[in-house]
């Protein structure tokens, strides 16, 4: 760990993308105008941001086609908790069973599937030749059908 967390606990300015920020982040950024009654925030705060990434990295698609709900799940009850005290620390979501059930090991393999998935398979304009600037990542939105 970077900084310890009795230090850590004592974050109060609202840095970072405001996408990714956590509830009490977005309090402080939104809502309140004297940096003395800001909330205090932890390393949890990553955990969010974390699971926003996550969310971000396209992983619902696997949830979509995968038939499986637990994924939506976990990120609903540990990492994207509103309570920041419940949220998992990086090492237990690394150990975690179901991550390492979602995740391959070998990073080669799982980058070689997100390609196939999101580049060859679900990137029909590029593909096609349309008249586009990049990679149509949007194309991926029109797969999720659930609801968070």
């Amino acid at each position: 760990m970077i900084v310890n967390e009795r230090v850590a606990e004592r974050c109060r300015t609202p840095d970072g993308t405001p996408d990714y920020m956590c509830a009490e982040k977005q309090y402080n950024l939104k809502r309140v105008a004297n940096i003395t009654d800001y909330k205090n925030y932890s390393t949890s705060a990553d955990i969010w941001s974390l699971g926003v990434l996550i969310l971000h990295m396209q992983l619902c698609v696997r949830m979509t086609q995968s038939g499986d709900g637990h994924l939506k799940q976990y990120l609903n009850d540990t990492m994207l908790n509103f309570d920041s005290s419940t949220r998992p620390t990086a090492k237990q979501i690394l150990e975690s069973y179901l991550i390492k059930k979602w995740c391959n090991e070998n990073l080669e393999q799982d980058k070689n599937y997100l390609v196939k998935l999101f580049i060859y398979e679900l990137d029909w304009q590029n593909r096609s030749k349309l008249d586009i600037d990049g990679y149509n990542y949007d194309a991926c939105e029109a797969v999720r059908n659930f609801n968070f």
